[in-house]
């Protein structure tokens, strides 16, 4: 959940800047300045995470991206609905997801 967390971290962080600099672009944020940091920490924990779970696609580029575009989106779907979704509540629904797809 580290690396999910570090995402929502960062919109919170820029939230201000985002909201009163272009507010129609929030949608399209980039998140350039923290995908090297993420794609090391994701491909590492995939990486380890895979010889304990066979049944997984074995291609470590394909799990890491497939969970980067989810830790992205929900993190803008949560950024966008926050006065209706507290973040533990976010990041306690994605951990949820998270068991049951992986562990299940």
């Amino acid at each position: 959940m580290l690396c999910f967390d570090k995402v929502m971290e960062m919109l919170e962080r820029y939230q201000e800047i985002l909201i009163h600099a272009a507010p129609d672009l929030l949608g399209q944020f980039s998140f350039e300045l923290i995908d090297t940091y993420l794609t090391k920490e994701v491909k590492k924990r995939v990486t380890d995470f895979l010889p304990q779970n066979p049944d997984l696609p074995t291609n470590t580029d394909f799990l890491t991206n497939a969970l980067l575009g989810t830790f992205r989106q929900v993190a803008m779907w949560w950024f966008q609905h926050r006065d209706t979704q507290t973040k533990a509540e976010t990041r306690a629904n994605m951990r949820r997801l998270l068991q049951q797809l992986f562990i299940n």
